[in-house]
């Protein structure tokens, strides 16, 4: 009635009874099955609630299971409205007439529970029980529910009595039950000594109405009247009172808060025209002034925040948050590299010192750790060589340490192709490639390799087969290898001709070839020195290329000449002695009788020729070799070690002794180039004479025109070691300035065309051509350009390099085949393919000769002025062919010329001599020609032409 006509509600009696005190929480949220014994099968939050109001609701004893039920669903959470006017107690009753005669009689006091105490005397517990109580035999146990059938079977209560009181005889585990304040009165039997029994009765507590009078005396009226009529009556009568009890629109309740007219929040009724729901960020706050009891909506302080609306009290950050300004709805994670140990915190503390975290939200310094690119190292993040180690956030030197291969990207470790020093764990340095340092943990070098840079095999091992193997009889091999070395170097004496033509013969195109195939793997031997990771097909063919500039390790060297320097030395001697002894030799031969009378004494400048072919051979190698102790590489400590001996450290007393000896092999080349510049410049002037054969291992394979291209080549090897030298650390530089040297070298050689077969020009330039190539893809394997670029490069090497190979052995193999076939090379019996066409008959040739030579003496009498007008046509090239074919006439046919052609007007290698016609000769021959121009045309003819030729 209150509702309907005063508040102006439609508001309808429906009157349920719960079966216990926590149904009305659960009924007025609108849970369907508000009764069901197990909390998770009430069918909660499905359907909007019929029921708005309980009375006389006795939730005291379930306030927790209250509190858990309005945190899982705070926006169907019913509200304690608060008392009715009377208060109510759960407990025990024990009637007043008992109360009275057991403190008349005995001066107990039953209301008391400490009178209950086990500790008096058995005769009062036995005067307690049978004078004031019933005895247990006098309960008819038809009358008791089941212990199954009660909350003595729940385990939630029944276990915390258990948990409590320690009483844990007889306590079993039930599947469900039901009770009144049976736990708690449990707890006081067991804590105060109370001897008591206990047992739920059928129905008897759910019948005992307790009223107040006034209650009592309204429901009395009710006999006499109707609901309706009693109501109103007692409305009219108590006007004043209801009044009271009519809500005030500024009397909030808890999880609302004061709000104006425009529906902002304030903190005072002053300014406030009604409620509003506390938003997020916020919460109900009391407040209590002379109107009575009101909340008001305070945002969160700094430190605090609420995620949900109609909350009572902002909750503290936690660890590893913070918030920093009023009415926060969540508190911020802290960010990487800092941390928040303590709650309530408005900010987070940063971890410094080069520090971050793997994760927000860090509540502990300890979740501070070393950041990416640095690793603690006693207690101190210090910095990683990133080219030699990964080193993720949270990296140390223990994890480091324990480090099992190079796929963990979580933790730290030792990249490929690095060695760390289990020592230094964070001296790191550089190897000779990925094969040899497999990286992951301090200390692993592939193969039982040791060393700083895994450089070396131990003692008496040597590199073969990807592992180091024991030498055994590989010292053995080693001496007859440098027997053959020997008697092959000084029978070459014999199988080299002192003489120079200006053909090329079969022998010549065939060993040209050859030299062409060793210069090949020597400038693939000095490309091998790049410190590049080349793919595997490619590595291969490098790895035996590099055997031709001496790197021959794999061989067992180490087993014939010891450790790094003693091998060094060894073979920058090499040169040296071999250079010494082929004059010796020859000197001696000239001692001994018998080769003296056999023809076999060596012959000067057939020595010096064997010498030169000798160091013009191997000079690629040689500067090579010389210059590797001046290759130094830095590694990630910024120590430097030798690119070919990385075990030996630049700067160090082996470094100097190695030094020493390269420097020795650098002036040996450095000599016989400027020898052989001044052999060159001469070898002109030295047509036709003994002496030209000192020099023919300079001049034999080049055309008479361009006997000097043998500088070319030579000046090319030691230029293509020089980028080791000069950018040893910069693989790109290195492989750009040798791509120039010779990208340079082929132009000159396709200018000048200098062999003197033209299959050799063709292989010659074909070959270097594909080198250019191999250097501008190899480019590629310097840059890290991703694994389908480095495929196909990889694929693109090893054709390339293949296709040289071939292509050189193939000529090798077409000159061998030549000699087998017989016919001099360039005569018109010779195979086309030695000389890329047909070669014109001797006899064709000599009749062109003469039929320019019967057009000149017939047709160009009197008309020398038409004649130069007509040259003056011609192009550059067409001129000098025309100047370079006379002068081969008059040179190599040994021709008779005039004054103005007695000297060559192209320097070449002639193999005759022209001569010069005397004056009286020149003048006949002028009269002559008068003589003939005006002697009639048509007399004769037959005979002049006969006399002309």
């Amino acid at each position: 009635m209150l509702l309907q006509e005063v508040m102006g509600y439609h508001a309808k009696v429906d009157p349920r009874m719960g079966a216990n005190g926590a149904s009305c929480f659960y009924a007025l949220p609108g849970c369907l099955d508000f009764d069901n014994k197990v909390v998770g099968d009430k069918q909660c939050g499905i359907n909007e609630t019929t029921l708005h109001i309980s009375v006389d609701s006795w939730v005291g004893s379930y306030a927790s299971a209250m509190d858990q039920f309005n945190k899982e669903f705070p926006r169907i959470a019913s509200q304690d409205l608060g008392g009715m006017g009377y208060d109510g107690e759960e407990s025990m009753y024990v009637s007043q007439a008992i109360l009275n005669d057991a403190f008349t009689d005995s001066g107990l006091a039953l209301d008391f529970y400490k009178s209950y105490l086990a500790k008096v005397s058995v005769d009062i517990a036995y005067v307690i029980n049978m004078k004031y109580f019933d005895s247990i035999h006098d309960v008819d146990l038809l009358e008791l529910e089941l212990c199954n059938e009660t909350d003595m079977s729940n385990p939630s209560r029944i276990g915390d009595y258990a948990k409590y009181s320690g009483d844990y005889d007889g306590v079993v585990s039930q599947p469900d039950g039901n009770g009144w304040k049976l736990q708690a009165l449990m707890q006081w039997s067991t804590a105060y000594g109370m001897p008591t029994a206990i047992g739920l009765s059928k129905g008897f507590v759910s019948n005992m109405n307790f009223e107040l009078p006034e209650v009592q005396s309204l429901l009395l009226e009710l006999q006499q009247s109707s609901t309706y009529n009693v109501s109103c009556k007692w409305m009219r009568e108590n006007r004043a009172r209801w009044l009271k009890w009519k809500p005030v629109e500024t009397s909030c309740y808890e999880g609302f808060g004061l709000v104006d007219a425009s529906g902002a929040f304030v903190s005072s009724r002053a300014d406030a025209v009604g409620c509003g729901l506390c938003q997020a960020g916020s919460a109900s706050d009391e407040l209590i002034d002379d109107q009575g009891r009101t909340f008001r909506c305070k945002p969160c302080s700094p430190g605090y925040s609420q995620a949900n609306t109609y909350s009572t009290q902002c909750e503290p950050c936690p660890k590893g948050t913070s918030a920093s300004s009023f009415g926060s709805t969540q508190c911020t994670p802290c960010d990487e590299g800092f941390y928040q140990p303590d709650t309530a915190q408005t900010s987070c503390l940063s971890c410094g010192g080069s520090r971050t975290t793997l994760l927000l939200g860090a509540g502990s310094l300890t979740d501070c750790v070393c950041e990416a690119g640095t690793i603690e190292w006693q207690s101190v993040c210090v910095a990683c060589h990133d080219d030699s180690m990964h080193c993720p956030k949270g990296s140390t030197v223990d994890k480091l340490v324990a480090a099992a291969g190079t796929t963990d990207l979580r933790n730290p470790f030792v990249k490929k192709g690095y060695f760390s020093n289990p020592l230094a764990p964070l001296d790191t340095y550089k190897c000779a490639g990925e094969l040899v340092c497999p990286g992951g943990s301090p200390g692993e070098c592939f193969g039982d390799r040791e060393g700083l840079t895994c450089g070396d095999c131990p003692e008496g091992h040597y590199w073969a087969s990807e592992k180091c193997e024991p030498c055994g009889a590989v010292s053995v091999a080693w001496a007859f290898c440098v027997t053959f070395v020997v008697i092959g170097v000084c029978g070459s004496y014999y199988m080299l001709t002192s003489s120079y033509t200006a053909k090329a013969s079969v022998m010549m195109s065939t060993t040209a070839a050859l030299g062409m195939l060793i210069a090949l793997f020597q400038n693939l031997g000095v490309l091998n020195t790049v410190a590049v990771e080349w793919p595997a097909g490619l590595r291969d063919l490098l790895n035996f290329a590099s055997v031709f500039t001496f790197n021959l390790d794999a061989l067992g060297l180490s087993c014939a000449a010891g450790g790094n320097v003693a091998r060094y030395v060894s073979t920058a001697s090499f040169f040296w002695i071999v250079t010494v002894a082929l004059p010796t030799v020859g000197l001696l031969t000239n001692f001994i009788p018998i080769l003296k009378r056999r023809s076999l004494a060596w012959e000067k400048n057939k020595t010096i020729s064997t010498t030169g072919q000798f160091l013009q051979v191997g000079f690629t190698t040689m500067c090579n070799v010389g210059l590797m102790p001046f290759m130094c590489y830095r590694h990630p400590t910024n120590e430097q070690s030798i690119l070919k001996y990385p075990n030996v450290f630049c700067g160090t007393a082996e470094h100097w002794i190695m030094r020493g000896f390269g420097a020795l092999v650098i002036f040996l080349a450095f000599s016989f180039f400027i020898a052989a510049c001044y052999a060159a410049y001469q070898a002109p002037r030295w047509s036709g004479k003994p002496r030209l054969a000192a020099i023919r291992f300079l001049i034999f394979r080049f055309r008479p025109n361009v006997w000097y291209f043998g500088l070319v080549l030579l000046a090319r090897g030691p230029l293509l070691s020089m980028p080791g030298v000069i950018a040893t650390n910069m693989p790109s530089l290195q492989l750009t300035l040798m791509h120039m040297i010779l990208l340079g070298s082929l132009c000159l050689q396709l200018w000048f065309l200098p062999w003197k077969s033209p299959i050799l020009n063709f292989v010659d330039g074909l070959s270097v051509s594909l080198l250019v190539m191999l250097l501008a893809g190899s480019l590629g394997y310097a840059d890290s350009s991703g694994e389908d670029a480095a495929r196909v490069l990889a694929i693109f090497g090893t054709v390339i390099s293949s296709l040289m190979v071939v292509i050189l052995a193939g000529m090798v193999t077409l000159g061998l085949c030549a000699l087998c076939y017989r016919s001099a090379l360039g005569s018109s019996k010779e195979l086309r393919i030695m000389n890329l066409g047909k070669v014109p008959e001797e006899k064709d040739v000599f009749q062109s000769l003469l039929d320019v030579a019967t057009f000149l003496k017939e047709d160009g009498l009197g008309k020398d002025k038409q004649f130069i007008a007509d040259l003056g046509k011609l192009s550059v090239y067409d001129i000098g062919t025309i100047m370079r074919a006379i002068n081969i006439l008059a040179d190599d046919l040994n021709m008779a010329v005039g004054d103005g052609m007695r000297k060559s007007s192209s320097k070449r290698i002639a193999t005759g001599q022209r001569t010069t016609r005397s004056q009286t000769s020149f003048s006949a021959e002028k009269t002559a020609q008068t003589a003939l121009s005006s002697a009639p045309p048509e007399t004769g003819g037959e005979n002049t032409q006969s006399a002309m030729v």
